[in-house]
């Protein structure tokens, strides 16, 4: 069964005391290997995959107030900004493969382009857009609606309040998701190797693709519909939810 209990591999603690280099003026392009992006009172945050760069970011437009850049001696650019200034908006440029990192929990809304490289995100009250992800390992304690076009690697999704989370499409290896409150998940259709879902709350969960291996567990009022597991299926129940697996197909029939 897949863990979601670290929501924050790529998260980590950087910058420790006299190792960072700090830029006081943002130099652009800033060369790196991957990004960290610490700002929890931006407006908006857009993180455009830009081809024309490697090893580096680029931020365009004029930089939110109190933004700092820092390097660590392993290529880890970190994004700060020095207390909660009102507003502000950040468009920022890296390649699609760079692992990338965001703590913008007050950020009205977050879009991130097409990605391979391994993102961890922590998001809150505002909407996130991802169109095509590699890993990635998520978390909200908040409302937020949480898009994802199409799953392609690896995913840890953890819902603890209300935000909705919606996947397009997931073909990938493997998905976990912990859902509580009233938060809910909805996968209308993909391939998987591996799927856990943790449901310990009152929204629904429903994955509408194929998976080899399934790990369900209800432990509140929300349900769980899978629509085909063809391998090693486990469930467990603890709460009043539902847990349907294999699921007929949709009628196909035409109404006269």
């Amino acid at each position: 069964m897949l863990n979601c209990a670290s929501p924050f591999p790529f998260a980590l603690t950087l910058c420790a005391a006299g190792l960072c280099l700090t830029a006081p003026a943002l130099a652009r392009p800033i060369p790196g290997q991957r990004v960290q992006v610490s700002a929890p009172c931006l407006n908006s945050l857009h993180v455009v995959t830009d081809a024309a760069l490697s090893d580096a970011i680029d931020l365009r437009g004029a930089d939110p107030a109190a933004l700092q850049s820092s390097t660590a001696p392993d290529g880890t650019i970190t994004l700060t900004q020095k207390g909660c200034p009102a507003g502000g908006n950040l468009e920022l440029h890296t390649p699609a493969a760079m692992p990338l990192a965001i703590d913008s929990p007050q950020a009205t809304r977050i879009v991130i382009d097409n990605r391979s490289g391994p993102m961890s995100i922590r998001s809150g009250s505002g909407a996130i857009d991802i169109g095509r992800s590699g890993p990635i390992d998520l978390a909200s304690d908040s409302s937020g609606a949480i898009t994802i076009g199409t799953l392609a690697g690896s995913a840890r999704l953890r819902s603890t309040v209300s935000a909705p989370i919606v996947i397009h499409q997931a073909n990938a290896p493997a998905l976990a998701v912990y859902l509580a409150g009233t938060a809910s998940l909805s996968v209308p259709a993909g391939t998987l190797k591996a799927l856990d879902i943790n449901n310990a709350g009152q929204g629904n969960a429903s994955f509408g693709g194929t998976t080899g291996v399934a790990a369900l567990h209800v432990q509140g009022k929300g349900n769980i519909s899978v629509r085909k597991a063809t391998g090693t299926l486990a469930t467990e129940r603890d709460g009043a939810g539902r847990i349907d697996v294999n699921l007929p197909p949709p009628s196909t029939e035409q109404q006269n």
